[in-house]
């Protein structure tokens, strides 16, 4: 609705011929005259009265702010509310390595989802999350200067300059150029390689680098070739690739050498009992049990088996058989009952020179063997042999005072002591019944008393060692016990 020319008649309505109305109310009957047309509205200024004009334009200044408050409210939608959200972060007490680089990304992400957007506020939760003398050091700071730390910003800077290490950058560039995997997994030194390279801000390592010092730095295997005939672009992206390869070779290795169930034999049923040939299995028994045939037994003498294996009376396994073909134990026609024992490699003093030490000559087949000496450096110590060639325990006659014996009372008999040159000796037979101590055990056994040289105070036989210290293995000749020599 224009305002101008008076010569436009009957459609058109001066600002002047309606002073009554309000500047608002004039620009809201413009508007209209825009809806409904101009010469309705001029119609309708000269026809109303300035009352219904006033009543006209309020009318339509409504209806334009209710049409505005519709259309702001369709196209403005609700915004949820985003609720705030602590999260725990482990305490910061300054001790030496502690990664402080990693405790501020911690508080950095919890003040992050509680939404704290206030210096101070920060500052404060910050301070909170401290401990042992970090804490100490931030409150005494605080106590002297309570506006210390006007900024996160300043706290995080005086932090780190007050506990991390003086040229750290420096530290953490000269570790990551020559960081190794060592004995480490990936994964541990990944995140090795992680750190260091976060610890470098001011003059930051590139790309290409921190792949080759990776790269350079795994175990030689398949990881490394995998990575380097890939050869990533970026740290971040070759640490999921050497992850993700590790993870492959260990799941290839338990598959290797995996034992393949065996396929069950099926069995036909059949109407009745299957008749069943003895004969052939009594034959295969004897053939697993049938041993190395250079192998002599210590209990009863003979040749082809084991002592686990023999089968001979405990009586007549106390003696090994002599020339005659007789056991000991055993009267021979018109001759006194003499027992006869093996010493080994033990000497006897009553013995010839020519008899002890005539090793040249071998008398019999018998494997003679030194399985170990026992020697201690204690003042009540015994040393002694144990000698598969010895068929019984013996003592020798001047050790006797250091021991803790009784006579066992026996009838006089003659004892034949036969020594690993296959020379005889005989001599009185005489027993005693000692208690001594070995390895912190203590024992009682019943040993022949025989005037042995001075390198052993007693000579011990298999089963005794077998008895009492099974943890050697004479017939594998291993020994699995510290502090005790074996040699063949």
């Amino acid at each position: 609705m224009s305002t101008g020319n008076p010569t436009t008649g009957a459609t058109h309505v001066a600002r002047e011929d309606c002073l009554h109305l309000a500047d608002p109310e004039w620009e809201a009957l413009q508007r209209l005259s825009t809806v409904i047309g101009e010469a309705t509205v001029a119609t309708m200024l000269r026809t109303l009265s300035p009352t219904e004009q006033h009543g006209v334009a309020l009318g339509f200044i409504m209806k334009e702010q209710r049409e505005t408050a519709a259309r702001a409210t369709v196209s403005t939608p609700s915004t949820p509310r985003v609720e705030s959200l602590k999260l725990h972060v482990n305490s910061y007490v300054g001790r030496e390595g502690e990664p402080l680089l990693r405790w501020l990304v911690e508080v950095d992400t919890a003040i992050t989802a509680g939404r704290i957007v206030d210096p101070l506020s920060m500052v404060a939760f910050a301070m909170s999350c401290l401990g042992g003398r970090a804490r100490s050091w931030a409150y005494g700071r605080r106590l002297t200067d309570p506006t210390c730390f006007s900024t996160y910003e300043v706290f995080k800077e005086e932090l780190r300059q007050a506990f991390e290490p003086p040229q750290n950058e420096f530290r953490s560039r000269a570790e990551f150029l020559d960081l190794q995997q060592g004995k480490h997994d990936v994964h541990a030194y990944a995140q090795r390689a992680r750190y260091l390279v976060s610890n470098i801000v001011t003059n930051p390592i590139d790309e290409a680098t921190k792949v080759v010092t990776f790269m350079k730095g795994l175990k030689d295997g398949p990881v490394k070739t995998y990575l380097f005939r890939e050869y990533p672009s970026t740290l971040e992206s070759a640490i999921p690739l050497a992850m993700q390869e590790e993870f492959s070779l260990r799941q290839a290795k338990l598959h290797v050498n995996v034992p393949r169930p065996m396929p069950r034999p099926t069995v036909k049923p059949t109407g009745g009992p299957e008749p069943m040939d003895l004969s052939s299995a009594t034959a295969a028994g004897s053939r697993q049990r049938r041993g190395p045939t250079n192998v002599r037994c210590f209990r009863c003498g003979n040749n082809g088996h084991y002592a686990r294996e023999c089968t001979a009376p405990v009586q007549a396994a106390k003696g090994r058989r002599d020339d005659t073909g007789y056991r000991h134990g055993q009267k021979k026609l018109e001759r006194p009952a003499v027992e006869r024992v093996d010493i080994g490699h033990a000497v006897l003093k009553t013995a010839a020179p020519s008899e002890s030490h005539s090793h040249c000559k071998k008398q019999d087949d018998r494997l003679n063997l030194v399985i170990l000496k026992v020697n201690s450096k204690r003042e009540k110590s015994l040393r002694a042999l144990v000698d598969c060639g010895a068929s019984n325990n013996f003592v020798r006659l001047q050790s006797l005072a250091r021991l803790d014996f009784e006579e066992v009372v026996m009838p006089r008999s003659l004892l034949e002591v036969r020594l690993a040159t296959g020379v005889v000796v005989r001599t009185e037979k005489r027993v005693v019944r000692v208690r001594f101590s070995y390895r912190e055990k203590k024992f009682v056994d019943e040993l022949l008393v025989l005037d042995l040289d001075d390198k052993f105070d007693m000579v011990l036989s298999m089963p005794w060692l077998a008895r009492h210290d099974p943890v050697i293995d004479w017939t594998k000749r291993t020994s699995c016990t510290s502090g005790v020599a074996a040699r063949q």
